[in-house]
């Protein structure tokens, strides 16, 4: 014997504030949830995902089309991933979904990096990420040619920290892990 079911989903969609938290939940297999945001002007954005669940996934769509396409929040911004986008003015959609009949919570932030905290050569920097997956941003400006060491002085219980250093054009010029 065989069964089938016809499921009515019902799709969300929500207006996202550069810089602020976003929760949702895939609550049903098939379902979506679309967050819309707009950009005056040219931006640096960083996608944090604050989401430890593989089998949801997300897409950015925007004035120049298709710029990710159901990347999993775990491969987002960890080791592996990178998700630094140079973003032209326009309108822009991040959707949500799940893998299959997979479904959950989630929670990202996309963030400007021209308002990562100034840091300054020589100062030591401590913080506390919450959740671990968290990501923090701090910005700095050298004269062309000058050398620089990173010192990652502590790391506690944080066995997959790690770190990027990002040119003005959002190209990685170095990274390691703690």
């Amino acid at each position: 014997p065989v069964s089938v079911n016809v499921v009515p989903v019902n799709d969300g969609i929500q207006t996202l504030a550069i810089g602020d938290v976003v929760n949702g939940a895939v609550t049903v297999p098939g379902q979506s949830q679309t967050h819309t945001f707009t950009l005056a002007t040219a931006t640096t954005i960083y996608f944090d995902s604050l989401t430890n669940n593989g089998s949801l996934r997300w897409s950015l769509h925007g004035p120049t089309g298709v710029l990710v396409n159901n990347r999993t929040f775990t491969t987002t911004d960890s080791g592996q991933g990178y998700s630094v986008f140079n973003l032209t003015a326009g309108s822009y959609t991040v959707t949500v979904d799940g893998s299959g009949e997979n479904t959950g919570g989630y929670q990202f932030r996309l963030f400007d990096l021209a308002g990562a905290a100034p840091f300054t050569s020589g100062v030591q920097v401590s913080g506390t990420l919450n959740p671990a997956s968290q990501t923090r941003a701090y910005r700095f400006t050298l004269a062309a040619g000058t050398r620089v060491y990173f010192d990652s002085i502590a790391s506690a219980n944080l066995v997959n920290m790690y770190w990027r250093c990002i040119d003005p054009y959002g190209d990685v010029v170095l990274a390691n892990s703690f």
